[in-house]
């Protein structure tokens, strides 16, 4: 089966969190009269409260006040322009930061707000010259670093991504975000082993960092440290409970771990009892825990798993046929068939080489995994599952 690709914990961007202004109102300029102002300041403070409470509605209502009050306030149309991002009213939010802008053009922070607002509307190029001009105002200023990792980051430029992400930590070393885009971005470059001390330094410093700690978890799985990686994988669902990608993964690192069959077969169970029998992953769990019953020698729990894969699971998908493989019902031969593509012959051999293993074949098992190694699609799981069984048949 084909891994998922930071398919949960994407790191989620959206300019209007990071900065929406807490100026007091007496630091605002105003040419309003005495009255006029003190108002203003009155709507400045009531609306920086509706945004720190996230009722970005009632913030957008009190701005949109203060500003027919005071027309020309730059932080009041920055803020609002924040609010109006955090509702996904993303067009309005820019026509906001541009205002600001025009009003004070040499104020880094709307700059970044403004380039911020055009990647949320994926204007990649009108975004990056704004970001460069906040860069020449504020050349030490962090999260402005962060959304150019961002943004090189969304338009697949992963070495300019490394370069502005580790600008990012010289310049807020304090930002836990910072450690982890740059793992990410290590990840997406294919350097596991590079990504695992920003991962680990940003866990250090926020432990129940979900995102950093499901990257470090698949870091070390690609490293092929899969113990480490149950371990992490575990305290990843100590933070988010019953998640389906995350029981998988733990399910597949056990398997590749070996001599945990007990382990991946409840985890496989486990997934099956929340998220039923009609998924993508469900047959493959089924397999993950025929094969660990199985190799503890389990067979009334393997065959109770095995009968309801067969009447539960979708007869027309290809996995099921794995499962009558499993069961007797079709040769090896028969299966490899049936595979329709490299990607399904890759899970055919992978099964086929686990039957044969679990039945003490163990050279007929091998040339299974040697095919997979030679042939198999790398993003599979049976792939990193094959590798795993050939280092154990040295």
């Amino acid at each position: 089966m084909k891994r998922k690709r930071f398919s949960l914990f994407v790191t989620v961007f959206c300019v209007a969190s990071l900065f929406c202004l807490t100026l007091s109102a007496q630091e605002i300029k105003t040419n309003a009269d005495e009255k006029t102002k003190t108002r203003v300041n009155e709507l400045f403070e009531l609306a920086i409260s509706y945004a720190k409470e996230k009722k970005f509605d009632q913030a957008i209502d009190t701005w949109r006040e203060l500003l027919r009050l005071d027309p020309v306030n730059p932080y009041a149309l920055h803020n609002l322009g924040a609010a109006l991002s955090n509702t996904k009213r993303h067009q309005e939010a820019l026509e906001a930061f541009q205002a600001a802008v025009n009003f004070a053009p040499g104020n880094a922070i709307f700059q970044a707000s403004l380039g911020g607002a055009y990647m949320n509307l994926r204007r990649w190029d009108e975004s990056l010259a704004v970001l460069n001009e906040a860069v020449r105002l504020d050349p030490t200023r962090g999260a402005t670093y962060n959304m150019l990792g961002f943004l090189f980051d969304n338009t697949r430029r992963f070495e300019e991504a490394l370069v502005v992400n580790k600008k990012a930590i010289e310049f807020a070393p304090e930002n836990p975000a910072n450690f982890h885009n740059l793992g990410l971005t290590y990840m997406k470059l294919g350097k596991a082993a590079d990504a695992i001390p920003p991962l680990e330094q940003a866990l250090k410093m926020a432990p129940t960092y979900l995102s950093a700690r499901y990257h470090l978890s698949n870091a070390l799985s690609k490293l092929r440290k899969y113990r480490e990686a149950v371990d992490s994988y575990t305290k990843l669902l100590e933070l988010d409970p019953d998640n389906p990608e995350i029981i998988i993964l733990r399910a597949w690192n056990y398997t590749y771990l070996g001599g945990s069959g007990r382990e991946a077969a409840a985890d496989a169970e486990r997934y099956l009892k929340l998220y039923g029998w009609r998924t993508k992953s469900a047959p493959f769990q089924a397999l993950i825990a025929i094969i660990g019953f199985r190799s503890l020698r389990m067979e009334e729990r393997a065959n109770a798993v095995m009968a309801q894969a067969l009447k539960k699971a979708d007869p027309a998908a290809w996995p099921y046929s794995i499962i009558r493989f499993f069961d007797g019902q079709m040769t090896a031969e028969d299966l490899l068939a049936v595979a329709a593509d490299n990607d399904q012959r890759t899970e055919a051999h992978a099964y086929i080489g686990m039957y044969l293993l679990l039945n003490n074949k163990n050279a007929e098992a091998r040339i299974q995994f040697e095919w997979v190694k030679e042939y198999g699609t790398r993003n599979y799981y049976e792939y990193a599952l094959a590798l795993s069984e050939l280092q154990r048949l040295q």
